[in-house]
């Protein structure tokens, strides 16, 4: 990690933890996730019969029918920063942060990631015009980090 500057305190609008770094920034990040999306349709089928005069009896079924699919919905736009200690994104509806050690993978794209968690079933994408490359290169670099530190505490011990 000693070839990103870290941002300091002043510049960033998080509270960092104690001996947090603050390593990335991004501005204007979109918040993506998968959401199920589910269509139903129905209708009815028979006839009726008059019995008297006023009132009819029906006979007949209705059916219904369901369909669900995946759909990738727009959260949330806001800022997204990569600590030392956590991936965290701030936006005016929605905020989440999760510690590093929970990330399981992060998928770079041309715009932006996508993020897979341990105790979260759908991956989280956020884009918005930054380079995906590079903000994985700085979150699996701050976990290497963060896992040479805890070596170095166990060795004091």
């Amino acid at each position: 990690m000693s070839l990103v500057r870290q941002i300091p305190q002043d510049e960033i609008p998080i509270i960092l933890k104690k001996k947090e770094l603050c390593y990335a920034m991004v501005q204007g990040a979109q918040f993506w996730e998968d959401r199920a999306v589910r269509k139903t349709g129905g209708g009815y089928g028979g006839f009726s019969f008059r019995v008297a005069k006023g009132v009819s009896f029906r006979v007949g079924q209705f059916g219904a029918t369901g369909e669900s699919h995946m759909e990738r919905r727009h959260i949330d736009t806001g800022n997204l920063f990569v600590t030392s200690k956590r991936v965290v994104f701030v936006g005016s509806s929605k905020s989440i942060d999760f510690a590093l050690n929970k990330v399981l993978s992060v998928e770079p794209f041309s715009d932006g990631i996508g993020v897979s968690r341990s105790n979260k079933q759908k991956t989280e994408y956020f884009v918005g015009g930054f380079d995906g490359l590079m903000i994985k290169a700085v979150i699996e670099g701050a976990i290497k980090n963060s896992l040479a530190n805890r070596g170095k505490d166990n060795e004091k011990i």
